[in-house]
């Protein structure tokens, strides 16, 4: 090849590659700078759908950021790459504020001593059954392997209320409400506590219903639960509803007499302010934190990866181990919680407390939410 070609040559591979590099650039300063403003949205008190749902996605633009920032790192334009991670660092240590309580190597909360007597122990499962599907042998398979005392399935319908029937004579008690064959909020509580008295809750849209029960332990004691599965924020609907029956939930919860188990779906993950301050009014403990991230959603789709199953428990309650069950076609995985009632145990915990403007937040969403239903 002649030395001049050679030259041109050369000098269109630099072109080439200069414009990738600009590509590059201009591609991981322009994500960087949108998943951190992303990252910051959810600082707006409101509800709107879109909002709420970048409170949930905080991992996975944890995971964006760090992954744009190391490209810019490698950047030419040095000064400009700093500058824009100056802007990003914020953003990414507030993702990360909210996601390392829940690392596994963070210190447990509500751990208890494995010393519990059998009469005071209590396992709690929990599934989301996926109303559109139509094959329960699994589940059944593991709700026999794990013989909860509790178990809770919600997004059941009339097809999923025929299947669990199967389920009746291994426990003492059940209560449902049996969504219609369109429909996939449905509930359903089964028990080997005796029921001292149960309820069915619409507490804020009837077509979305809750359970409310209380039980009577092996030992003796009364203990209340509350299952719940209210629905998601979604495209154009406000999260107006879910937050509403989480503040009833932790309402219950604050206004108990006994020890008190809230459970279900909550489409809500662990950061969620709304999900902080149910904690913070029911006085309820999350048996997630120190234990591990423990995705439930979506079990088909591992690029949403969510914990939004949860067992929540009062202080009166102590945590012998949590876990997320094995896949058994649905959307979700189940969780399973093994808890231990033991007297005297509320007095050497501390639940978290309150903020200024708890309740009244509570009370306006509550408002809202009904009187939008209205």
């Amino acid at each position: 090849m002649p030395r001049e070609a050679s030259i041109i040559c050369s000098a269109s591979l630099q072109q080439e590659d200069q414009k990738l590099s600009n590509a590059l650039f201009g591609s991981a300063l322009i994500v960087t700078l949108v998943a951190g403003a992303l990252s910051l949205v959810p600082l707006i008190q409101s509800n709107y759908w879109w909002i709420r749902v970048l409170d949930i996605a905080r991992l996975h633009l944890l995971l964006v950021l760090i992954v744009a920032s190391a490209a810019l790192l490698y950047s030419p334009r040095r000064p400009l790459a700093w500058a824009v991670l100056a802007l990003a660092l914020p953003a990414m240590l507030y993702n990360a504020f909210y996601l390392i309580p829940y690392l596994p190597f963070r210190q447990e909360a509500g751990a208890v001593a494995s010393e519990c007597p059998k009469e005071s122990r209590m396992r709690v499962l929990v599934a989301n059954v996926n109303g559109r599907l139509e094959s329960a042998d699994e589940l059944l398979r593991i709700v026999r392997g794990y013989d909860p005392d509790l178990f809770l399935a919600v997004e059941t319908n009339q097809w999923w209320d025929e299947q669990l029937a199967a389920l009746k004579p291994r426990f003492t008690d059940a209560v449902q409400q049996v969504a219609g064959s369109r429909a996939n909020f449905g509930i359903h509580l089964f028990t080997n506590f005796p029921l001292v008295e149960s309820e069915i809750l619409f507490p804020v849209d009837n077509r979305v219903p809750a359970i409310r029960a209380r039980l009577s332990m092996r030992d003796g004691e009364t203990v209340s639960f509350y299952g719940l599965h209210p629905r998601p924020p979604r495209p154009f609907h406000s999260s107006a509803t879910r937050d509403a029956q989480l503040m009833l939930a932790a309402k219950a919860a604050r206004e108990s007499a006994e020890a008190m188990v809230v459970a279900g779906d909550f489409n809500a993950v662990p950061w969620e302010p709304v999900f902080r301050r149910t904690l913070r009014i029911g006085g309820l403990y999350d048996p997630r934190l120190g234990r591990g991230y423990l995705a439930t959603y979506n079990a088909q789709m591992p690029i949403f990866y969510w914990p939004i199953d949860h067992v929540l428990i009062t202080e009166e309650l102590g945590i012998l181990g949590f876990a997320r069950g094995p896949a058994f076609g649905s959307d979700h995985w189940p969780v399973v919680a093994d808890l231990c009632r033991r007297p005297g145990l509320a007095r050497a915990r501390v639940a978290p407390p309150l903020e200024p403007d708890d309740l009244e937040a509570a009370e306006s969403a509550i408002r809202s939410a009904t009187s939008n239903a209205d």
